[in-house]
């Protein structure tokens, strides 16, 4: 059966009483990480977790997801971050970068 890694947003106290106990009971589900704008509650969801990664701003969660994803596929893509962008796509946006690919 396939893994699924998942990670949980937002570390309140739905997240502690809802996600948290029950996401282990999910088959195929596997917590790799949490993210909170509050480092000391994201620290400490994943320790009661049992697990090491832990991120305060979402892009950052992101941006290593997206690295991990595309070295497990061995693809020449590169993350939105690694990528050069012309001046002028970076004052219009990525999505108009995006449109242009």
């Amino acid at each position: 059966m396939k893994t699924w890694k998942v990670a949980i947003i937002g570390c309140g106290n739905f997240t502690g009483g809802q996600y948290l106990p029950d996401i282990h009971k999910i088959r195929g589900a596997e917590l790799v990480a949490v993210c909170d704008i509050i480092p000391e509650r994201a620290q400490a969801y994943a320790a009661r977790a049992g697990i090491s990664q832990w991120y305060t701003s979402i892009d950052e969660l992101l941006e290593k997801c997206a690295s991990v994803g595309l070295k497990l596929l061995g693809t020449g893509c590169r993350t939105r971050r690694e990528r050069r962008y012309p001046e002028l796509f970076e004052y219009l946006g990525w999505c108009s970068w995006d449109a242009f690919e």
